[in-house]
């Protein structure tokens, strides 16, 4: 019934049915990483949304690795959910080079990240604390702006945004990394700093965090 899930070449018309079609409810959050265990009970084309998209980056996800010449680091915890990730970056130029994460979180949680290190790398940190803004405005408010500039960068992240949506107890699972990133953005380039999430704690710190030495860390929220 719902076969128009297929990739990402189909997302744009994916993400607009998905706001008429989502009928599932949230259930509980811990999920470890790897598990098939699922975050949301869900149905028909968010169902299969998920099979595609969460489960793939909660079993292999993208970028869960060490970052060579990383030049500072984020650590972000949810308290309702106690998920927990540590997000990596090196910066050239005021662009992202590389980054990467590792962490123990939910199967939403652990999808953001693995999305967020595809879609951000190459960016300038102006582009990626845009990006910040616009997948914050999908989630929070399924803005149809913000959900346009979310699919412009990354088809598959502008999916999830929309599905989790529909789902305000998840809502925090999928801003996590992207608060550490911000954050992480904000010290890293001197820039504004961003407001905190009143869900979320996020610390900072320069150098390699756990891939090496231990730097000072400072409370961003």
């Amino acid at each position: 019934a719902d076969a128009a899930i297929r990739g990402s070449g189909d997302s744009a018309g994916i993400v607009r049915g998905l706001q008429h079609r989502i009928r599932g409810r949230a259930t509980g959050c811990r999920t470890a990483q790897g598990s098939d265990v699922v975050c949301l009970n869900m149905g028909g084309a968010l169902s299969e949304l998920y099979q595609r998209l969460v489960i793939d980056h909660n079993r292999a996800p993208r970028n869960r690795r060490a970052v060579p010449g990383c030049t500072g680091h984020a650590h972000g915890h949810s308290p309702l959910c106690g998920d927990d990730l540590e997000l990596r970056i090196r910066l050239e130029n005021h662009r992202i080079a590389d980054l990467g994460f590792d962490g123990e979180a939910c199967a939403v949680a652990t999808a953001s990240a693995s999305l967020l290190t595809e879609a951000c790398r190459g960016l300038s940190c102006t582009e990626a604390l845009d990006l910040f803004r616009a997948m914050i405005g999908l989630v929070e408010g399924g803005e149809a702006g913000a959900r346009a500039r979310v699919e412009a960068v990354n088809p598959d992240l502008a999916l999830l945004g929309s599905a989790v949506h529909a789902f305000p107890g998840r809502h925090k699972c999928a801003r996590l990394p992207w608060a550490a990133l911000a954050s992480l953005l904000a010290a890293q380039s001197g820039g504004p700093a961003i407001g905190p999430d009143p869900d979320l704690r996020i610390s900072i710190g320069q150098g390699p965090g756990s891939d090496g030495a231990e730097p000072a860390v400072t409370e961003a929220s």
